[in-house]
């Protein structure tokens, strides 16, 4: 995996090529991951208003 630092929110796309699954896996494992309390998901818009953007903390 890529030193993105602490800080960095991959997208579901870029975890699923590292870890060479589908979107689809990343999300189920993280959903998983979310359920015991490993990490946890925020949300937040962007400073412009774009869009909410998923960010996990463990």
């Amino acid at each position: 995996m890529p030193a993105e630092g602490r800080n960095a929110h991959p997208t579901y796309r870029k975890l699923a090529a590292w870890c060479k699954c589908s979107v689809g896996t990343v999300k189920r494992h993280l959903s998983w991951l979310e359920g015991g309390r490993v990490v946890m998901e925020q949300r937040f818009r962007l400073r412009d208003g774009s869009p909410v953007v998923p960010r996990w903390r463990r």
